[in-house]
C-alpha cells in the first residue's frame, strides 16, 4: 500500500485490496501495472519517510511539527487521507498493515513506527535520529531550508 500511495498519490487504492487480504501487496502491483511497471523497493529507497495524516488532526499535526524541526532531507511524503477519496480504503489498510488504527502513522523504510506520542518518544530518546539515519534520511536541525 505504501509503495502504490506514493507511487500514485492521484489515483484512489482498488477497493478488491480489502477483499484479498491474504495479498495486499499483489493485488496494489496487478493495479499499477496499468500505470506501467515500478520498482517497489526503489519506492521505499526515494521516499524512506511516509507519513498519514489528516490535516485537521491535532496528532497529526504535532507528528508533522516535531519532523519539520528536524528539517530533514529527504523531507517526509506526506498523504493527507483526508483529502483523498480513499480515506476509509486507506484507514482500514492501515490498520490491517500495521495494527495501529489512528492518525498519524508515521513510516520509516517501509516500516510504521506508530503515531504521535510514538514519534514524541523516539525523538526524546534520541532514537529516531538513529532511525532516521539508517535509512538515509539526515538532519539538519536549526538550518533554514529557505536560506
Amino acid at each position: 500500500m505504501l509503495n502504490f500511495v506514493t507511487q500514485f498519490p492521484e489515483r484512489a487504492l482498488p477497493p478488491q485490496v480489502l477483499e484479498d487480504e491474504a495479498d495486499i501487496a499483489n493485488v496494489l502491483r496487478d493495479d499499477a501495472r496499468s500505470a506501467g511497471d515500478h520498482d517497489w523497493d526503489e519506492g521505499t529507497r526515494e521516499l524512506p519517510l511516509v507519513v498519514f495524516s489528516k490535516t485537521y488532526c491535532p496528532f497529526s499535526k504535532r507528528a508533522k511539527a516535531l519532523l519539520s524541526e528536524l528539517h530533514l532531507s529527504p523531507a517526509p511524503f506526506i498523504v493527507e487521507a483526508d483529502l483523498r477519496s480513499d480515506t476509509n480504503l486507506i484507514k482500514s489498510l492501515l490498520t490491517k498493515l500495521t495494527h495501529h488504527s489512528t492518525f498519524p502513522n508515521v513510516f520509516v523504510g517501509g516500516v510504521s513506527l506508530g503515531g504521535s506520542d510514538d514519534i514524541a518518544a523516539l525523538h526524546e530518546s534520541g532514537r529516531l535520529k538513529d532511525i532516521l539515519r539508517a535509512v538515509g534520511v539526515k538532519s539538519h536541525p536549526g538550518h533554514d531550508r529557505d536560506a
